[in-house]
């Protein structure tokens, strides 16, 4: 094998590796039981997001920290200043509340939806388990959530089918239970959100130009 075949087998085994990256899927696990969890998983890597655990340091534990601590908490902060409208007079709340409404609605049509968009096309949203358990202390209240729960939890599932990959992963149980002999609501899902890098790109370059330019034209 010459130089030359060498290069071309090393320059087409980077770029099998370059695409075999950019379409392997990240996957967020989010697990609720009681508490809530999430992890980060690459292939057969997993790293725990949430509850981080609290590493244990002998610094906050001496009394110079904590008299340091306790001055910082006690330092008031600074007042805000009031902002004004463009003949240098004091903004009043209405005109305020309005700008800010345009502002937000200006943000979520052209920045925010736009992106929920294309995140729905690059999504897969993976189920494991749904178990909803409803119960309260009356019979009849607990009949209304029950059904109001059946009816909205098939919406829902239905609305994410429509605008994401929705998937059923394992056999575990979705569904709601109606209990009368319970007082409390309670509820326990394993989920998981898939990503590749080439959807993250595919939907942050465009939000990035969006933004820009919606900036740029405020600035005008």
């Amino acid at each position: 094998m010459n130089p030359l075949e060498l290069l071309l087998l090393c320059f087409a085994a980077l770029l099998l590796l370059f695409v075999f990256l950019l379409f392997l899927p990240i996957r967020l696990a989010v697990c609720f039981d009681k508490k809530i969890r999430l992890s980060l998983k690459i292939l057969c890597f997993s790293f725990l997001l949430y509850p981080k655990k609290k590493k244990w340091r002998m610094k906050e534990h001496l009394p110079e920290y904590q008299k340091k601590k306790k001055k910082k908490s006690d330092k008031k902060p600074a007042a805000k200043s009031t902002p004004q409208s463009e003949g240098g007079k004091k903004e009043s709340a209405v005109e305020r509340i309005a700008r800010k409404y345009e502002e937000i609605t200006d943000l979520l049509n052209t920045v925010i939806f736009p992106a929920a968009k294309r995140l729905g096309k690059h999504l897969t949203v993976s189920i494991s388990r749904i178990e909803l358990t409803i119960g309260s202390d009356d019979a009849a209240k607990t009949a209304l959530l029950y059904a109001a729960a059946v009816n909205g939890g098939y919406a829902l599932l239905a609305l994410i089918d429509e605008h994401t990959n929705l998937k059923k992963k394992g056999k575990g149980p979705i569904g709601v239970t109606c209990r009368y002999d319970l007082d409390k609501t309670s509820i326990t899902f394993d989920i998981e959100l898939a990503l590749s890098l080439f959807g993250a790109i595919s939907i942050l370059l465009p939000t990035l130009v969006s933004y820009l330019q919606r900036t740029s034209n405020n600035d005008l």
